[in-house]
């Protein structure tokens, strides 16, 4: 969990041009697909390939402890809704991203997003073979 909360922050901190300290920050890792997904979850990811989603960094987001408990495990678009009211950018933007469901596409596309702004964030400018 510390690792992801201090991807997840620096990925927010380059996202929202504001700090965003791993250590400090109030934000919890909110799951969008919840580690015990009820039912309601099955036609967008099957049970047998639900394990393969929920921990994957595209899955994962910052959110505030109060709105985090009051999603809980419920349905995408209920968690929808509590998402826009974040003040997190990289949670906003799951809005925009996929308004209406949540897929292993959408997961595998956020993820290569922020792969990109990983790749951005952590580059090294140095020169290979010197």
């Amino acid at each position: 969990k510390k690792l992801a909360k201090y991807i997840l922050c620096k990925l927010e901190q380059d996202a929202a041009d504001r700090a965003c300290d791993p250590l400090t920050d109030p934000g919890t890792i909110e799951q969008v697909l919840p580690e015990n997904p009820g039912a309601v979850w099955d036609s967008h990811f099957p049970p047998e390939r639900q394990e393969n989603y929920v921990y994957r960094i595209g899955n994962l987001t910052l959110l505030e402890a109060s709105i985090n408990r009051a999603v809980g495990a419920g349905a995408y678009a209920d968690k929808c809704g509590a998402y826009a009211t974040s003040a997190y950018a990289l949670t906003q933007a799951l809005v925009e991203m996929a308004p209406e469901e949540w897929s292993p596409e959408h997961v595998q596309q956020r993820q290569r997003k922020m792969a990109a702004r990983a790749h951005h964030i952590w580059r090294s400018d140095f020169e290979t073979g010197q």
